[in-house]
């Protein structure tokens, strides 16, 4: 497993969707990512600014975004010696409403960022797709992923995988099948995946 992050700018994902985004699309984004590891040392969270930024640029330009993060490291006590969680904030719930602030949304729509919730976000997008395709709508369905998170280099028979809770690397060619109904259920697809050796998600 890739446990150095890279760290780049998925706002640029952000600046991208909305400089080419028809005024009328439905436009919805699946943001994902943050630390996963069960390191009890870990400091912080490297992706904690990018997926909230991501989120916030999005949200505020009229995109339905659904933010699945790995929200496990936290922003106080113990992993931050001198920085104490507000009273009755474990440091867990204090990493969440941190991100949530930044982000402009509230804490309880945040989503851990797991296989299954990847996967049930996935097939709301399918369903929801299919819906405005059945109705004849001329406006276009466009969805949006974006992925910042760690990646592991090619083996164990895939090309690339990406960091989720629990430490789990999940091979980025799992997401296809869903994507290749989305595609089909009539929905515009762009992913933008900044974790390392994402160059394997091209050959997937």
């Amino acid at each position: 497993m890739q446990r150095r992050g890279c760290k780049t700018g998925p706002v640029a994902l952000a600046i991208l969707a909305l400089l080419t985004s028809p005024a009328h699309a439905a436009n919805r984004a699946i943001v994902m990512g943050g630390s996963c590891e069960n390191d009890k040392d870990r400091a912080e969270n490297m992706f904690f600014s990018e997926l909230a930024d991501t989120t916030h640029a999005l949200n505020s330009h009229g995109w339905e975004v659904a933010t699945l993060y790995g929200g496990k490291d936290s922003q106080c006590g113990p992993a931050h010696p001198g920085i104490e969680c507000p009273k009755g904030k474990d440091p867990k719930q204090w990493a969440d409403d941190s991100f949530a602030k930044r982000a402009g949304i509230e804490p309880a729509s945040l989503q851990l960022n797991t296989k299954a919730s990847i996967f049930k976000q996935l097939e709301t997008e399918i369903t929801r797709a299919q819906e405005a395709k059945d109705k004849g709508g001329a406006d276009p369905y466009q969805v949006l992923i974006g992925i910042n998170t760690h990646g592991s280099p090619p083996g164990n028979g895939f090309t690339h995988g990406i960091c989720v809770e629990d430490n789990h690397i999940m091979p980025i060619s799992e997401l296809r099948p869903l994507l290749v109904r989305l595609k089909a259920a009539g929905a515009t697809i762009g992913l933008i995946d900044t974790s390392c050796y994402s160059g394997g998600t091209v050959k997937t």
